[in-house]
């Protein structure tokens, strides 16, 4: 953190001074504060404009959520690819067709969890301008529809194979 200047610790010693705030690291009181520190855990202060918008409470969900599903489609891929080498190699492509579609149907479910979750990042700023209740709604959203769709592709698999 910068050095802040003597106006700035004067106007962080004024507000101070006329109101009850604590300490964002430790809620000691910080009323009648004369220098920019907190004389109880030493944090540096400093006054500024915040926006309860910057949470990334569930910017965390929804990106969590996206990169589980991405991480599981993924894994299941290189598995099914694996299972199609070894049928090619051993058991002379027996069951390559039924591999190969599994193989598309969650490299497919991955592709979709990737360019979800790049559209998170890209969009971060739209993220953060929507009010905080919407932004946990969309969150929600993320989590439910990426955690039904693993639950669909689990059942659709289940069906396949008996």
């Amino acid at each position: 953190m910068p050095d802040l200047s003597p106006t700035d610790t004067q106007r962080l010693a004024d507000w101070l001074g006329s109101h009850d705030e604590k300490c964002p690291v430790c809620s000691y009181s910080l009323r009648a504060l004369t220098r920019p520190a907190c004389p109880e855990c030493g944090a540096a202060l400093r006054l500024c404009v915040f926006s309860p918008n910057l949470s990334l409470g569930p910017w965390f969900v929804g990106v969590v959520s996206l990169s589980l599903g991405l991480g599981f489609d993924g894994v299941v891929s290189v598995l099914v690819i694996a299972v199609i080498i070894y049928d090619q190699l051993y058991e002379h492509g027996r069951m390559s067709g039924f591999f190969a579609f599994m193989f598309v149907v969650f490299a497919a479910a991955a592709a979709i969890c990737a360019v979800a979750l790049a559209w998170a990042f890209w969009r971060r700023r739209l993220w953060t301008r929507l009010p905080l209740r919407r932004q946990w709604l969309l969150a929600a959203a993320i989590f439910l529809v990426t955690g039904a769709g693993h639950v669909l592709l689990g059942l659709f698999v289940r069906l396949i194979l008996k």
